[in-house]
């Protein structure tokens, strides 16, 4: 009877180790109690769980945080809308100085004024600046701009009775409006969702008008001058909207221009209480540079 029990204990322990090495020796795993990857040489309730490897883990963690920088910054750049086809900015400088030697000369002889040619080194702040541009992105990292600036600087100088001899009395005033039309590449430096700083250079055509008037003899003549200009700007937008950003301006204009003409002749011919021809037939030739503020609106 002993021997009985113990040739059935022997069977059974025989055919458990012939079951594992039938499958294997791969142990079987409820597929509820233990995720892992199904083994095709067991059935579809049982899988096999892979070998823990802290390395492999470590790089796939890593890879993860790589994509999800690369999607978050995807998302952030084509939200931007620095990235845009077109933009408009309108901007304007209180803080900036303005030496334009012939003019300050001529209009220093016209007031009579002890050593006119001093004056040529004279800088003072314009009276308007404004401009319009629009910039096309050809690329996200540079494009084209086109800007039109409007300019003026306005010479005045009241005289008192005997004051300056013979000149007489009252307002001596000398008008100077410029209009630029300037073309040229822009290339963004740096550029996020937030900032982007940027930085153009271009040339184009300077209009000039000027306007002399002395309130003593109610005379007045005007004159006029086609001449180039150049431009560099460095900028930084803000963005404030989605829609637009603030935009400070470090900016540098330069004008050149021919002898300014009241008709056939130019501004040395005499004017007013100065019958005699001036000693200069003054240019509206010039240079300006400051800081402007304004704004860059987003056209989607």
């Amino acid at each position: 009877m002993r021997a009985l029990v113990i040739s059935i204990v022997l069977l059974a322990a025989l055919g458990i180790v012939h079951d594992a090495s039938a499958q294997g020796g791969i142990p079987r795993i409820p597929k509820k109690s233990v995720p892992g990857i199904q083994d095709p040489r067991v059935d579809s309730t049982y899988y096999v769980i892979p070998p823990a490897d802290s390395a492999r883990m470590y790089d796939s963690i890593m890879k993860l945080r790589r994509e999800e920088v690369k999607a978050r910054e995807k998302i952030w750049a084509s939200n931007a809308p620095q990235d845009g086809l077109l933009t408009l900015s309108i901007s304007t400088s209180f803080l900036n100085r303005w030496r334009a030697p012939d003019i300050s000369q001529y209009f220093a002889e016209r007031a009579n004024r002890v050593d006119p040619i001093a004056d040529r080194d004279e800088y003072t702040p314009l009276d308007r600046y404004l401009t319009f541009g629009a910039q096309f992105h050809i690329a996200p990292t540079w494009g084209l701009f086109f800007e039109y600036d409007l300019m003026a600087r306005y010479y005045n100088t009241d005289i008192d009775r005997d004051s300056i001899k013979g000149v007489p009395a009252g307002e001596q005033q000398l008008d100077l409006t410029m209009h630029t039309f300037l073309f040229g590449p822009e290339i963004s430096l740096y550029r996020s969702h937030l900032l982007r700083l940027r930085v153009n250079g271009g040339i184009g055509a300077a209009y000039v008008r000027t306007y002399d008037y002395e309130a003593a003899s109610n005379k007045s003549r005007s004159g006029s001058a086609v001449g180039l200009a150049a431009s560099f700007d460095i900028a930084g937008d803000l963005r404030v909207l989605n829609w637009a950003s603030f935009t400070l301006d470090l900016f540098s204009r330069s004008i050149s221009t021919p002898p300014v003409k009241s008709g056939d002749q130019d501004l040395s011919a005499g004017f007013g209480w100065h019958t005699q021809p001036f000693t200069i037939a003054p240019r509206a030739s010039g240079v300006v540079f400051g800081f402007a503020i304004g704004g860059v609106f987003y056209i989607p």
